[in-house]
């Protein structure tokens, strides 16, 4: 929710510093996946532009995308597939889940219940058999095929040594260093999947965009 994270993360004062609008949309716990009636990155990418433009008269403004934990996944998945919209890409603690699925990893869900997991994961991430080369569904997916001539904008990733995500996010960095995409990685001592972290990695992102 916007007040839980506007009282722990200082927005508005990030926004009078860097001179810019935060908006922080509510897209449930969907991971930015596009589904039939749920489009998601056409949402990010032109409806909400369009939304501001008409708002503030922002025709001509630059135009980011980070988000935390789910967010970030998110973040990731939309931002590399439309790389075009996007003046930086941001990850903060991103719940990079995508070995986990297939399993139906109880740490990620939590669910004593094996088959309502993996009910969650069809649910959230749509049929398992093609997952893992979905580029649509898949960030990592979408990573592979990218390499060091693709146009990107700058990408950054944060996250804490004690995030419970944090191998999550060492497998997708070194997987984007392995097709020759340059980044920006920020692993932050002895902090976990929490708000001082997330703090932290928006203050670094914004930092890196606009200094």
């Amino acid at each position: 929710p916007l007040t839980e994270i506007s009282g722990n993360m200082d927005l508005q004062e990030l926004a009078d510093k860097y001179n810019m609008l935060i908006v922080t949309p509510y897209l449930y716990n969907w991971f930015y996946i596009d589904k039939p009636g749920r489009e998601v990155s056409r949402f990010l990418c032109e409806e909400l532009r369009d939304e501001l433009d008409g708002l503030f008269d922002m025709k001509d403004f630059d135009y980011f995308l980070a988000g935390i934990s789910m967010g970030g996944y998110g973040s990731l998945l939309v931002g590399l597939n439309h790389p075009e919209c996007f003046k930086g890409i941001g990850s903060i603690s991103g719940a990079f889940i995508s070995s986990d699925i297939e399993i139906a990893n109880p740490e990620v869900v939590g669910n004593t219940d094996e088959k309502e997991r993996r009910q969650y994961y069809i649910d959230t991430f749509g049929p398992l058999d093609d997952y893992e080369t979905s580029k649509e569904r898949n960030p990592e997916a979408v990573i592979k095929e990218l390499n060091s001539e693709s146009t990107l904008p700058p990408i950054i990733l944060t996250t804490g040594t004690y995030d419970f995500m944090h191998a999550r996010n060492i497998r997708v960095k070194e997987l984007l260093e392995k097709q020759g995409v340059e980044l920006v990685f920020k692993a932050y001592q002895d902090m976990g999947h929490e708000y001082s972290c997330f703090s932290r990695g928006l203050n670094d992102i914004l930092e890196n965009w606009f200094n």
